[in-house]
């Protein structure tokens, strides 16, 4: 005889202690009750708090290059319509398709930008002592 399953989610009935509703659905899926993700909920009530604020930025950003900070440039700018200035901490290992990646993302977003890189000799010698 077949192993019974879930209809939704394929679980077997050797799973622990799951039981089976007479659709053939279990009762993980039956009481499943969804998601809602909290810090979705979190964020767009800092972007509400972040604009009326009486500043020049409603964000800063940090920007490395890489899709997800580019992405969350994207979203603070594009979807939540903050005000946003970008950051860079350029720690002497961005590549060259990073700093095309950033140039490319300033220049479509239209947003501010600070790309700040510190004394190598200090930063090596934080390397040293904390990595």
């Amino acid at each position: 005889m077949p192993m019974k399953r879930c209809s939704h989610c394929i679980l077997p009935e050797t799973y622990p202690k799951i039981s089976f509703n007479k659709q053939e659905i279990c009762s993980i899926c039956s009481n499943y009750k969804g998601f809602v993700p909290q810090s979705e909920t979190i964020l767009t009530n800092c972007t509400k708090i972040a604009k009326r604020e009486n500043r020049i930025y409603d964000a800063l950003v940090p920007l490395s290059g890489g899709k997800d900070s580019t992405y969350i440039l994207y979203l603070a700018k594009k979807v939540y319509g903050l005000n946003v200035l970008a950051y860079t901490f350029d720690n002497g290992f961005l590549t060259d398709f990073a700093l095309k990646n950033i140039k490319s993302a300033l220049e479509i977003l239209n947003v501010d930008h600070i790309f700040w890189k510190p004394n190598w000799d200090i930063l090596k010698n934080y390397i040293e002592i904390f990595c």
